[in-house]
């Protein structure tokens, strides 16, 4: 494996669109964040009710849990 052969420009172009992609999908997801507060509100309360008396449960669901299965689906989307 030899670094020599590293095409800057072209690593430079795949990360700023890597980047530019990135952004768009955060901007879009918090756009319907925004236009469906209530709904996304009312999905975490119910959700998360059963939980809600173990807070370090509901911690481990929100931060590990949950991204770690909407990571694994998009990646087997792509």
């Amino acid at each position: 494996f030899n670094d020599l052969n590293i095409n800057y420009s072209i690593w430079a172009i795949q990360t700023s669109l890597w980047c530019i992609i990135s952004s768009l999908m955060k901007l879009t997801i918090y756009s319907i964040m925004l236009s469906f507060p209530k709904f996304f509100e009312n999905l975490g309360t119910n959700l998360l009710s059963s939980v809600s008396i173990y807070p370090r449960l509901e911690l481990i669901i929100v931060m590990v849990i949950v991204p770690f299965v909407l990571n694994c689906i998009q990646v087997r989307k792509a």
